[in-house]
């Protein structure tokens, strides 16, 4: 019962890596077709330049050899006739150097397992430049070849991130339901899993670097490399960058090596995927909450507005009622009335104050008088 659930599985996943295994197998041959044809136009190319320098290098010791049996030259006279003959070899080194042709005489530039890592480079668009067409049928075939290929290439690579994220999902859902049913028979493998790039960005891109510091560590056994340098090799090429400073050196190991940066661009695509998709939820979230913000502040703003408005409209409607107030006919009346009733008053007292002044005057000049007595 657990292996037929188990097969159930396994027809899930081909169903969904069968078209990546056509274009798998479509690129592959792509890559085969392109190593046999850069070989055959760069090989003989690379063969002739070779059979110069040869031939320019023997030219050259047989004539130090002349120069030296022949008595009649001096010593400035041999100086001169050799820095001539070491000048005309160097610029046909140079010369050769700059085609691409490789200055060892005994290894081959321009073979099939070189070709092939080289169809790699460019349909990948990595381009380490450690090698390239020296003809110019290379460079038009190249051209043809990248404007094919580099498309073949991202189409691929896309569908392959695409499974990586289906995988990751899968890897996650089997591993909920072990923990949930902790038995194979109880387990329920009914469950769908698309391949939307909506997988945690974190996790993603903690799978990148997982596999480069791996792949760092197997490159340090193959290459004569130092764990930072393999690191360096491996980011430079799945990010695409490719400065070419540092290569792999054995030829039998470009294959795999291919391979190897080939998944890691994929992973990177799946990785670049999530991170658009995360970071696009991230944006949308950031605009519906400053859109409630904003609201919020004008629902705020307005409220203010409504009551700052409601309280100038009652101060306007008091100063119109007390400055209608103040100019009423009663409100005259009874000013110019209180204004009499107190200048009577003021006059009454006066006259008291006068009275009293004079009564005291007079009862005290009469005490005074009296006292005087």
């Amino acid at each position: 019962m657990c292996w037929t659930r188990v097969k159930h599985v396994l027809k899930v996943l081909y169903s969904y890596i069968r078209s990546l295994i056509g274009l798998l197998f479509l690129l592959i041959v792509y890559s085969l077709i392109g190593a046999f044809i850069f070989r055959a136009i760069e090989a003989p190319y690379e063969t002739e330049q070779k059979a110069i320098i040869k031939k320019e290098r023997k030219e050259i010791i047989e004539q130090f050899v002349n120069f030296t049996n022949l008595p009649v030259l001096n010593e400035t006279e041999l100086r001169n006739q050799l820095f001539n003959l070491l000048k005309d070899y160097e610029e046909e080194v140079y010369t050769a150097y700059k085609t691409g042709v490789s200055l060892s005489v005994t290894k081959p530039k321009w073979d099939f397992y070189t070709a092939l890592f080289y169809c790699g480079t460019v349909y990948t668009t990595i381009g380490y430049g450690h090698i390239y067409p020296s003809t110019t049928l290379g460079q038009i075939v190249t051209i043809i070849y990248a404007f094919i290929g580099i498309p073949l290439a991202l189409i691929t690579l896309a569908d392959m991130g695409k499974r990586f994220t289906f995988g990751i999902k899968f890897v996650l859902a089997f591993l909920s339901q072990i923990c949930k049913s902790r038995c194979c028979r109880k387990m329920y493998f009914g469950y769908e899993v698309d391949t939307e790039f909506n997988v945690n960005f974190y996790l993603a891109l903690t799978i990148v670097i997982v596999y480069m510091f791996l792949g760092a560590f197997i490159y340090t056994r193959w290459e004569a490399w130092t764990y930072f340098e393999a690191v360096y090799f491996i980011f430079i090429s799945i990010s695409t960058i490719g400065f070419g400073d540092i290569i792999p050196a054995h030829p039998k190991f470009f294959l795999l090596s291919s391979v190897y940066v080939f998944i890691g661009l994929s992973l990177v695509s799946m990785c670049i995927n999530v991170a658009i998709v995360y970071f696009t939820q991230q944006i949308d979230k950031a605009k519906v909450n400053i859109g409630r913000a904003t609201e919020m502040a004008m629902e705020r703003t307005n409220k203010t507005f409504s009551l700052a408005k409601g309280k100038m409209h009652e101060m306007s409607i008091k100063m119109n009622n007390h400055h209608h107030h103040d100019h009423s006919p009663d409100r005259d009346h009874n000013v110019h009335h209180h204004s009499g009733e107190n200048g009577h008053q003021k006059k009454h007292n006066h006259n008291i104050f006068k009275v009293n002044f004079k009564n005291g005057h007079v009862h005290g000049r009469h005490r005074h008088g009296r006292n005087s007595i």
